[in-house]
């Protein structure tokens, strides 16, 4: 059985090999960190309460007709998905990034989504903390 000092030294042997993949994560982890703290929380309480309530938002969903934005959005998942296990605010950046994209079906998945408790306390916190009045459905 290896000691605990063999162990060490074998995961800083590896550090050591992979150091650009390790700097690589660790600018993701800041670019993260940015993304969860200030970006999020700015989009999301610049949103009407209303989003999701209001079909007038969700008029057009067309996925040809907004490439930029639904690219974004798809980046914006990947980061949430990754912000799960860590650090940030993933369920956040996960909406965010559906809210961006237009696909057919995405309002009904929205509505879907944003019902359970869970997630609409955290949009509304984020909310709260903004001064913004609460999301309705």
């Amino acid at each position: 059985m290896e000691s605990v000092l063999d162990i060490f030294h074998a995961i800083m042997q590896w550090a050591s090999d992979n150091a650009s993949l390790l700097s690589l994560l660790a600018w993701l982890s800041l670019l993260l960190l940015v993304m969860s703290v200030f970006l999020l929380p700015l989009y999301i309480n610049n949103m009407p309460a209303d989003y999701f309530t209001n079909a007038s938002y969700h008029l057009s969903d067309s996925i040809l007709e907004h490439p930029i934005r639904n690219a974004l959005g798809v980046v914006i998942i990947f980061f949430g998905i990754l912000m799960l296990v860590l650090p940030g605010q993933g369920i956040a950046a996960i909406i965010v990034g559906f809210m961006l994209m237009k696909f057919p079906g995405k309002h009904a998945l929205m509505l879907q989504f944003v019902r359970k408790k869970s997630v609409l306390s955290a949009l509304n916190w984020v909310r709260r903390q903004g001064k913004q009045a609460e999301f309705t459905l």
